[in-house]
């Protein structure tokens, strides 16, 4: 039986990392660090931060991967099928960074 994970799977996750990362640490105003902290008592996922458009993007991303997975199921072995996939995931996800 094969393992969840293949070292594959590892380095391309070790390699999005670095990528993402550039984007969040773009995303945040210079001045972040001179404005005062957010209040404690505040919700941590508020209407402001969950946006409509991020949840689209992981939508797309499930509704193109989904079928893609097991339409390969159906002509490959599982192995493939999850490679493909996993690929794919990457591969969208750089886009969507």
């Amino acid at each position: 039986m094969s393992p969840l994970v293949s070292a594959a799977q590892v380095a391309f996750g070790a390699l999005l990392g670095p990528a993402c990362s550039v984007s969040f640490e773009r995303a945040y105003p210079r001045d972040s660090m001179a404005r005062p902290p957010r209040d404690p008592q505040a919700p941590f996922l508020s209407r402001r931060k969950c946006r409509p458009w991020r949840c689209c993007k992981g939508s797309l991303l499930l509704g193109v991967i989904a079928p893609l997975y097991l339409y390969m199921l159906a002509l490959a072995s599982i192995r493939q099928a999850r490679s493909l996939a996993f690929t794919a995931l990457m591969l969208g996800d750089l886009a969507l960074c």
